[in-house]
């Protein structure tokens, strides 16, 4: 029986319109279940998808299975914290697609509206890859 000890952080909240969210940095509302793929693995987490910026890859309300342990590379689904905008304002998140980076900029694809975002990647606190159902089930 796959125990039910993976901690979900609640829906991304706080959507901007440019596909952004702060991250629950709280209390876990939730437990679900861990898979045999990710069995030792005890940092991973859950959250909710919000908005529809990468639909139809993920739908809003959808649930993703993020691990910081593990490698990010190209092609990867990830959940990237960059500084607010401005000073004093909390990081934000995105949801996005890896497609290259540097030591200047790191590129990303969103789905919907079809487009790359390009940010600083020294402004990048965190990259966290979004894991598949076959490495969660350990397929």
């Amino acid at each position: 029986m796959m125990p039910r000890d993976v901690p979900v952080y609640g829906t991304a909240a706080g959507g901007n319109g440019d596909g952004c969210f702060e991250l629950n940095q709280g209390e876990p509302i939730d437990f679900v279940r861990r898979g045999p793929g990710i069995e030792m693995a005890r940092d991973v987490y859950c959250i909710y998808v919000e908005g529809e910026s990468m639909v139809p890859w993920k739908e809003p309300g959808d649930m993703i299975y993020l691990d910081p342990a593990r490698k990010v590379r190209i092609g990867d689904y990830v959940v990237l914290v960059v500084d607010g905008p401005t000073r004093g304002e909390p990081p934000r998140a995105y949801l996005k697609r890896l497609v290259r980076r540097s030591p200047e900029q790191t590129t990303f694809q969103q789905y919907n509206p079809a487009k790359d975002v390009i940010f600083d990647t020294r402004l990048i606190k965190s990259m966290t890859r979004v894991l598949t159902m076959e490495e969660v089930l350990g397929v």
